[in-house]
């Protein structure tokens, strides 16, 4: 078990073996990282039982706000994800010390810096050859650089949505009437309580008990109407006047390029042609 730590600025990542995984290793893990580097203002978790109970009391003892993501959507800590993955091929490697160092040290494409000049204004000093004028200390443009990774991130969801069809859902009101999806099955009937502290993120009330679910989960059911001899009359419309079904566009044909070299090719059609070949056979 490894514990993956990643700044959202800098995309610096600390890997640390974990021996036990209860909130107290946990914890005096991170209390060094905070004691190397500073403490930040948010922490981003998962739902995990070690950033629970204990780790709220760490977190109000240290004066950070600590935010969990939805339950059963690790996509909404995406920053996170994204460094388990890298940290996967980074034990991989042979050395995965060196490895790491070497991703630290190395320009981040959307950035154009490495993370060890966006966390220490400077370039480490590793096992590749590098100018002794490269490990000098240099000024950082942080609102270019906010700017530009503003950028890179629009696109990169823009891609995403366009890639797997991903649409804008509607927002919820308290008092609307859904269903959630878990593990995938449909709960029973419920309602939206309140919307949570995360984004996209909504308390749901099902029998007395209220669940945190992302709006991915979470299926508006439909109103029902006021007047309904109105919805009878407006099936019975529907059902006598259907719609008219879209046809098709019909494909132009044309004859290929190489039929070219046959007489009469702009006078007669390509089938005219075909029997009069099999006419002369």
């Amino acid at each position: 078990m490894y514990l993956v730590l990643v700044d959202y600025y800098s995309r610096w990542i600390e890997l640390h073996h974990l021996h036990s995984t209860t909130a107290k290793s946990v914890i005096n893990f991170i209390k060094a990282t905070f004691a190397r580097y500073g403490i930040p203002e948010v922490v981003v978790t998962d739902n995990g039982p070690q950033f629970l109970g204990e780790f709220d009391q760490f977190a109000r003892g240290y004066n950070f706000q600590h935010i969990t993501s939805s339950p059963y959507y690790p996509q909404a800590n995406r920053q996170a994800e994204k460094a388990v993955h890298i940290a996967k091929r980074l034990l991989s490697q042979d050395d995965p010390v060196r490895a790491l160092m070497l991703y630290r040290s190395t320009p981040l494409p959307s950035l154009g810096q490495s993370p060890a000049s966006l966390l220490m204004g400077r370039e480490i000093r590793t096992t590749l050859p590098i100018l002794p004028r490269n490990l000098q200390p240099k000024k950082v443009d942080h609102n270019k650089l906010k700017a530009t990774d503003n950028m890179n991130k629009q696109k990169s969801g823009q891609t995403f949505n366009k890639r797997h069809g991903a649409r804008q859902l509607d927002d919820l009101m308290p008092g609307d009437k859904v269903k959630i999806r878990t593990k995938g099955q449909l709960s029973p009937e419920g309602e939206v309580v309140r919307q949570a502290g995360t984004p996209l993120s909504y308390i749901i009330n099902i029998n007395g008990t209220e669940y945190r679910r992302n709006r991915r989960h979470i299926f508006l059911l439909p109103k029902p109407s006021l007047d309904p001899v109105l919805d009878i009359q407006t099936s019975c419309k529907e059902t006598k006047d259907p719609q008219p079904a879209e046809s098709r566009p019909t494909r132009v044909t044309r004859p290929p390029v190489w039929h070219k070299d046959y007489i009469g090719l702009k006078t007669r059609p390509v089938t005219h042609l075909i029997k009069r070949e099999q006419t002369s056979i």
